[in-house]
């Protein structure tokens, strides 16, 4: 196993040769230096500067906005890329790891794009230009883990690298097999990290994410403590029955948008949306009472699994 850090958490990759390896570090780096709005020369943050005009971006720039946009509407807002301004004024200004221990004050935010799949940017794909709304800050957080994972794995695989694992903080993208045999994935308890809640034996090439709202989160001057998944529809830290899912489908991003969504929504909402919406994937819930529940499609993408207390829905 390879690791580094980068993007504010650890990127590990398993099975790749040393070449490989260093090549995958390359990229992830790169994608951070325009992706990050903790970067204040990052690509995003110079976008996120010149709010209301045309701005001509890069390829991967323009990729990731393109595809934010499209899991924007797909859900009808739930994954949301435009509260950048709302998960600042809660606290989460700058990087994870340098956020104060003590009180943070709670700064109020004045968003003005609620509706539903309304536009607040636009694409031009011709001339690969964006134009942000001037009200709207960006923040690609909630997309660019699981899509550096993708991006990576694509990037080998076109390479002729036949088998591999790409983790980008809990998105994880595997394809292949792991010298032979089926990949093994586990997924950490959360409310004791250093303990596998659960582990699968993967069919095929999968994507799996896991989004958690205990391990980011930091207290607030009134003593409540906020964490960095935002609820749209209240443009304040998500409050489920909710602390942790894990989605499995069929690419690492589509996994990393859907947990998020499912986490926002809470259990029983979450798992009607989900079985309407996209009853081809699967997914992993744990709630604050520490129940575990499996749900969805997950024969499709699991040899075997196995876990702690769960009860399949």
């Amino acid at each position: 196993m390879h690791t580094f850090q980068a993007m504010n958490t650890e990127f590990s990759t398993i099975g790749l040769t040393q070449s490989a390896r260093k090549e995958i570090e390359w990229l992830i780096r790169i994608i951070e230096a325009r992706l990050s709005r903790f970067l204040s020369d990052s690509e995003l943050s110079r976008l996120n500067r010149s709010a209301g005009k045309p701005v001509s971006v890069s390829a991967p720039l323009y990729e990731v906005l393109e595809q934010a946009h499209a899991y924007y509407c797909e859900t009808d807002g739930v994954f949301n890329p435009y509260l950048g301004a709302v998960v600042s004024g809660l606290g989460y200004n700058q990087s994870f790891e340098t956020l104060s221990t003590t009180s943070r004050t709670i700064i109020p935010t004045k968003v003005k794009h609620r509706s539903k799949c309304t536009n607040p940017l636009m694409l031009d794909r011709v001339k690969q230009t964006v134009r942000l709304h001037p009200d709207v800050l960006l923040d690609l957080g909630g997309i660019a883990k699981g899509w550096s994972a993708r991006f990576g794995s694509s990037y080998l695989i076109k390479k002729g690298v036949q088998s591999g694992l790409i983790d980008a903080g809990g998105d994880i993208a595997v394809w292949g097999t792991n010298q032979g045999a089926p990949w093994g994935i586990s997924i950490a308890d959360p409310f004791c990290p250093n303990k596998d809640l659960a582990s699968f034996w993967l069919r095929h090439d999968t994507g799996v994410a896991t989004s958690n709202c205990i391990k980011r989160s930091w207290l607030l001057s009134d003593g409540s403590r906020a964490h960095h998944i935002i609820d749209p529809r209240t443009f304040n830290s998500a409050v489920s029955d909710l602390v942790q899912v894990t989605v499995l489908a069929p690419d690492v991003l589509t996994a990393d948008v859907y947990a998020k969504a499912m986490l926002i929504l809470g259990f029983a909402e979450g798992v009607h949306w989900m079985q309407e919406r996209k009853p081809e994937l699967a997914y992993v819930q744990v709630r604050s009472d520490g129940s575990v529940h499996t749900g969805g499609n997950i024969e499709a993408y699991c040899i075997e699994w196995e876990g702690r207390n769960q009860c399949q829905i």
